[in-house]
């Protein structure tokens, strides 16, 4: 499934949303990637406000019981490589994983 650009702008206002909200879900991997790059709750939520539709990469199927779409992100960071960020939209934005590539 390929979103279209009004689905995706959607999300993205949704997802900045939920963060202002404070419902924002950091699932263990996720954790594990911000602190292999010293980053805070703070930090991720300022690089959550900050995607944008071309940091947009693709959509996979959730396998977990609840199901749904993993959106999945790859803004480019400061050292020219890429974080990845992989999110699912619940009750807010539940972050499953949080690495850079």
């Amino acid at each position: 499934m390929s979103p279209t650009d009004a689905q995706l702008n959607a999300l993205l206002v949704r997802m900045r949303t939920a963060v202002r909200a404070g419902r924002v879900e950091v699932r263990a991997y996720a954790r594990e990637g911000m602190r292999e790059l010293g980053w805070e709750p703070e930090d991720v939520r300022i690089q959550l406000l900050e995607l944008a539709a071309p940091d947009f990469l693709r959509v996979e199927e959730s396998t977990a019981a609840q199901g749904g779409l993993i959106w999945v992100f790859t803004p480019e960071l400061w050292d020219g490589g890429h974080l990845w960020i992989r999110l699912v939209e619940r009750r807010g934005v539940v972050i499953i994983s949080f690495h850079q590539g």
